[in-house]
């Protein structure tokens, strides 16, 4: 069953009609893009719920490589079980998916607001407000780069070190979550994109 307006939204771009037992029946075009299909996703599943730009952004990730998004998943899932070394679990932070997302979209795409980064993965030409599958191949290329940065071990444990060294270290004292996750992206843009050393990071953040 559709969602009110999900039909108006996507005929004839996305939806066929037939007759079976007497019964008009839409189903989902062989010609329909993996865009369309990603907004009949989301729409259904949502069950009534408001969703935002974090979950459009998961399901993108989903369309174009399931690994990826499996990958924010178990680290996010990993940050929850206390374990002596090699996941991302701390005593400071547990991030959700949401967070990885908004750090790797503010890393990787400099834009702190996910609607325009969302933008981007469809492939949006934000000069020309077109939309080009090169665009968007490009952009998930990067995408893909940059999230390998973003729940490095490595850099993960070397950021929460960091915070912890600043007096922070209980949970109790961050106040935001988001405002923790951004310092972590101006940690990664130090590092990658000015070459910032170790030392001096810790100083800055």
């Amino acid at each position: 069953m559709l969602l009110p307006g999900l039909y108006g939204v996507l005929q004839g771009r996305v939806f066929r009609r037939c007759f079976c037992g007497g019964k008009n029946t839409r189903y989902i075009s062989e010609e329909a893009d993996e865009e369309a299909v990603a907004e009949i996703f989301v729409r259904v599943n949502s069950g009534g719920k408001s969703l935002n730009e974090n979950d459009f952004i998961l399901t993108l990730i989903s369309i174009h490589d399931e690994t990826e998004r499996r990958r924010i998943e178990r680290f996010c899932y990993e940050a929850t079980i206390p374990v002596s070394g090699g996941t991302s679990y701390n005593l400071l932070f547990n991030p959700k998916p949401s967070h990885i997302i908004r750090a790797v979209m503010a890393y990787g795409f400099k834009r702190a607001r996910l609607r325009y980064a969302y933008m981007l993965l469809r492939g949006r030409d934000m000069k020309t407000e077109t939309y080009s599958a090169g665009l968007r191949d490009k952009m998930f290329a990067r995408l893909k780069n940059r999230l390998d940065d973003v729940p490095d071990l490595n850099n993960w444990h070397e950021f929460i070190h960091c915070v912890m060294s600043a007096g922070y270290f209980s949970r109790s004292l961050i106040a935001s979550e988001n405002a923790l996750v951004y310092t972590y992206v101006m940690y990664l843009i130090g590092k990658y994109d000015f070459g910032i050393d170790a030392a001096a990071l810790r100083k800055l953040v």
